[in-house]
């Protein structure tokens, strides 16, 4: 993975390391409490400290490349939808329908919430963005354990 692929990585766990931070103290067990702790501690380790510290130089440079990866990254919503593992996202009024694929078996559509990214968010701004942050990284950009963890079940489940 090169380091620009891993500072997307950091970007799209930045949400959950910074929620973690102050959820640290109330998480006490379960999976939950192991996930915030594992995210909260993330956030001290130098490439979530490097990231921090160029976000703010990133908006004084060019705030148009900030917007768009904040947008894509920081401030997205979430929405529920119905998802099948061949095809994807359904709309959410199809959650529990069954749903075919000849000549393949029936399935259930499962709940599932994935982001929501405003409309206006220009994918090529936000690749310039990340290419700005890579051009400016002091360092490397290792990813911290538990977020690397994260990263691998996400793309087993995606394969």
């Amino acid at each position: 993975m090169t380091r620009r692929e891993r500072i997307q990585v950091l970007l799209e766990y930045l949400v959950d390391v910074r929620e973690g931070l102050g959820d640290r103290h109330k998480a006490s067990s379960g999976e939950w409490g192991n996930l915030l702790s594992l995210m909260g501690a993330a956030w001290n380790e130098p490439a979530y400290q490097e990231l921090e510290r160029l976000l703010p130089f990133l908006r004084d440079d060019s705030p148009r490349l900030y917007w768009h990866v904040c947008e894509r990254y920081l401030r997205y919503g979430e929405i529920r939808v119905a998802f099948c593992r061949r095809c994807g996202n359904h709309h959410a009024s199809k959650i529990g329908e069954i749903h075919r694929h000849p000549p393949g078996k029936s399935v259930t559509l499962q709940p599932r919430v994935v982001r929501s990214i405003h409309r206006a968010v220009d994918p090529v701004s936000v690749d310039l963005a990340v290419g700005w942050l890579d051009g400016h990284w002091r360092g490397e950009a290792a990813l911290p354990k538990g977020v690397l963890e994260l990263e691998s079940e996400r793309r087993l489940r995606v394969a």
